[in-house]
């Protein structure tokens, strides 16, 4: 169930889901319209007399945890000799392929590909759910 402050950014389709964990190129988008928002409200608006103050916090609020999802996936993906950083990166460099066919380019089992995968976004479900 959504809260009460997603009702503006799902009218706008400005909210990641679980499905959009894995993609990079979503998620910096979307940090540059809500920030074009935010910058936006600031020049126009600095004394808050127009905006609600609901509304700009809740922008802000999604573009702190979009900022920290893309930091988590970024991390995850330069650490060395990492089995995650092996299955996050091959999930982000291929969004739409086949578990098990990722799972065989990393020499992976896919049980312990498809373990890793469902670990992983549930460490990051605080960032889009």
């Amino acid at each position: 169930m959504p809260r009460s402050n997603d009702v503006f950014l799902d009218a706008l389709q400005y909210r990641l889901t679980e499905k959009d964990i894995f993609l990079r190129t979503k998620i910096v988008n979307m940090l540059d319209v809500l920030g074009t928002m935010i910058d936006t409200k600031e020049e126009l608006d600095p004394s808050g007399e127009v905006v609600d103050p609901y509304w700009y916090r809740s922008i802000v609020e999604h573009y702190d945890r979009y900022s920290q999802l893309l930091q988590e996936l970024d991390d995850c993906m330069q650490r060395p000799n990492s089995r995650m950083a092996d299955v996050v990166s091959a999930l982000v460099a291929h969004p739409y392929e086949f578990q098990v066919v990722l799972a065989e380019k990393c020499g992976m089992n896919p049980g312990v590909f498809s373990r890793r995968m469902r670990s992983f976004k549930k460490k990051m479900r605080v960032y889009v759910c």
